[in-house]
């Protein structure tokens, strides 16, 4: 009873938000408010020529965790294409941001982006209200529906068609989009520090020594892929421990604003006086996180677990931030930068984790085995530690990264194209076939570097980096992010060589003679690697014909003992073919340049 009570205030909470939402944001020929007598029930009017379609909102109690229901009164209203159904009081439309049609709809239930959502407010039911009665009203049904709205008078509100209840008031238009503050009065404490919202509650973030996890603000962390390899990522949309725990109880799972399902809740640093609080949570999500991740057991220490989890979810906010939407890539963005005050706030909380996280930069760069897919299988997860290192940076690492991104692009433009597989393929061929089959691979790693220069610029001290966080929340400044944005739009408009993207990463473009040696050397290593070419004849494209010819037999029909002899005897055989090509084109472009 105690906890049903609790919920219900919540809900209640989150209305009067809503109400206020709509008061300083109000909707074109749109109305709503709550009976006096019962904030669950909300009566609504929305104004399309000369109909006024009254409706109620029944909102659950455990709102906005579950979806409101929707009736439109009197009953009789004609809906052109739209799929409708008696209700207590008028009739249900079929509309997916309702839970009314979910027993016929199931796939809603988990599709993305569709169906209701927990960050939705009365606001964004309203708006779809006025879509769908734009797309479902033709003319015969707007006469009908016309001369039904203005004999109905509501016995519940008194609403009736000459005095509308709640009052209509025609405005210039929506004040308001979507996810952006609805009362811009309400700045940070400083006016380039934006408003940090729980997306469920609605409830601004309040500088504050938190009580309890309840209080603590963070990200929801979301799990996707086969259980043998799971992929963390985050929406990077601030909530609160309230709501992402009490919506976990209520309904058995969270989800983001677009519905990806939020398995574990990770608290934000943000400013000290929060941060100070987030310690025993913190330690609770990485040991549940760690209980998911394969290579994670009994041994394994948590210094290990923060390292395979931060760093990784600060690359999966690059490669979101890279594809460019609108609200990705904003909240990726902020996201990326409250990682890494997460990360820098783990440093100094854990001794231990310095000495690991620079003994991964160690190994990757000073040893050819340190940097295998064995040793270290997810490189972007890898590039993030630099940003936890005063010891190595990007400079010291660029060499061997890029030799490395090469060797692990070469499975897939191989699979795709067969000549690029061949060591004697024309360089000209293989540089400008190469170049446009890799470019999500490269914008990813330009993104990534330049992710790293303004987190921890070279001119600033760790101690400087943190300070400048905490004077913003942990957001990124005014000049961090026009800095961003300038680099971005070079990246996304102005690489087209080889050359550009090298001083992209600031670094000395190579030569073609070069660049055309480590590109045949990756192809070459990548045959001779396992892990690192496709064998499977259904979906290895390219690779059949590549290993056919330079691994002969032992792709092809070997068994057991007798393909390593093979491997052993042919080894000899495979060099020399492989250095005479790489003489052939060495000397090719000799000639060329």
């Amino acid at each position: 009873m105690a906890a049903a009570d609790s919920q219900r205030k919540r809900a209640m909470r989150r209305l009067v938000l809503d109400q206020e939402e709509l008061r300083k944001s109000p909707v074109t020929n749109v109305s709503a408010a709550p009976l006096d007598s019962d904030m669950f029930e909300w009566h609504c009017n929305i104004q399309q020529d000369d109909v006024i379609y009254h409706l109620i909102l029944f909102m659950p109690h455990n709102y906005p965790f579950e979806s409101p229901s929707a009736e439109f009164l009197p009953k009789g209203f004609a809906f052109y294409g739209g799929a409708t159904m008696d209700g207590k009081k008028g009739t249900k439309v079929c509309l997916s941001i309702f839970s009314d049609f979910a027993e016929i709809h199931t796939e809603w239930k988990d599709e993305k982006g569709m169906g209701w959502s927990p960050g939705y407010s009365t606001q964004t039911v309203l708006m779809n209200l006025v879509a769908f009665l734009a797309e479902t009203a033709g003319s015969f049904e707007k006469s009908q529906n016309s001369a039904i709205s203005k004999h109905f008078k509501c016995s519940d509100c008194g609403h009736k068609y000459s005095e509308p209840f709640p009052p209509l008031k025609p405005t210039d238009g929506l004040a308001h989009q979507e996810g952006i503050r609805a009362d811009d009065s309400h700045q940070g404490h400083a006016a380039d520090i934006p408003d940090i919202i729980d997306y469920i509650s609605k409830e601004r973030f309040v500088l504050r020594m938190p009580k309890s996890r309840d209080q603590l603000y963070g990200y929801g962390l979301v799990v996707s892929g086969p259980p043998h390899r799971p992929a963390l990522t985050t929406p990077c949309e601030f909530l609160s421990g309230e709501s992402f725990f009490n919506m976990q109880t209520s309904v058995g799972v969270v989800h983001s604003t677009l519905k990806e399902e939020l398995k574990f809740f990770l608290p934000m640093y943000i400013h000290p006086t929060h941060g100070t609080a987030i310690k025993d949570t913190f330690e609770n999500t990485m040991l549940a996180v760690g209980k998911i991740l394969p290579s994670v057991d009994k041994s394994t220490s948590f210094e290990e677990i923060v390292v395979k989890t931060i760093p990784n979810l600060m690359a999966a906010t690059v490669v979101e931030f890279s594809k460019g939407t609108q609200h990705t890539s904003d909240n990726s963005l902020n996201g990326y930068f409250a990682l890494h005050r997460l990360l820098l706030w783990a440093l100094d909380t854990y001794p231990k984790l310095q000495q690991l996280v620079d003994a991964k930069l160690q190994d990757f760069i000073a040893r050819a085995e340190g940097r295998t897919k064995t040793a270290c299988p997810n490189f972007g997860e890898w590039l993030m530690l630099l940003s936890a290192s005063e010891k190595y940076n990007w400079k010291m690492a660029a060499d061997t990264c890029v030799e490395e991104t090469f060797r692990r692009n070469v499975m897939w433009y191989v699979k795709d194209d067969v000549k690029l597989g061949y060591l004697d393929t024309d360089s000209a061929y293989r540089l400008q076939h190469t170049f446009a089959r890799t470019e999500v691979s490269r914008k990813v790693l330009a993104f990534q570097v330049l992710f790293l220069d303004i987190a921890l610029p070279s001119d600033k001290t760790r101690a400087e980096v943190v300070a400048r966080y905490d004077a913003h929340y942990g957001f990124p400044t005014p000049e961090m992010v026009s800095e961003m944005k300038a680099a971005c739009d070079r990246i996304k408009n102005d690489v087209k060589t080889y050359d550009d993207w090298f001083r992209i990463l600031k670094m000395e473009p190579w030569t073609r003679a070069k660049l055309t040696e480590k590109l045949v050397d990756g192809v070459r290593y990548s045959i001779h690697t396992d892990g690192y070419h496709m064998t499977n004849p259904h979906n290895a494209g390219g690779w059949t014909k590549v290993l056919l010819k330079y691994r002969g037999q032992e792709n092809h029909g070997a068994r057991g003992g007798g393909a390593d002899r093979r491997r052993q005897s042919n080894q000899g055989r495979w060099r020399g073919d492989e250095r005479r090509s790489a003489g052939m084109q060495r000397s090719g472009w000799s000639r060329r340049n």
